[in-house]
């Protein structure tokens, strides 16, 4: 009887694990789209709607309980470089 109370606690217990990591998993899928989507805006030259993409990403990385760090650090370098590029082009235009 002690051994099948014990079975059913470890299996109540590894279901429980299991929808945690489910749910870990699934709530970090749209910010990674979200990324893929503006690293290829980024790749394409469309670096304004790659920025904006980028900032949306890091909005959802934020409105999350469980935050990838390195998908964020990620974002923010991103981030800064593109504010760099888009400085950089429209002082390049304006001199012309």
């Amino acid at each position: 009887m002690n051994e099948l109370s014990s079975l059913n606690f470890n299996t109540v217990l590894l279901i429980i694990l299991l929808v945690i990591r489910i749910y870990i998993h699934r709530s970090m899928i749209l910010p990674k789209k979200i990324y893929k989507e503006a690293l290829k805006n980024e790749n394409d030259g469309l670096f304004h709607k790659a920025q904006l993409g980028y900032q949306y990403a890091m909005q959802e990385i934020k409105r999350k309980k469980f935050q990838s760090r390195q998908l964020k650090n990620k974002i923010t370098g991103k981030l800064n470089l593109l504010q760099d590029v888009i400085e950089y082009n429209t002082v390049g235009t304006a001199i012309i």
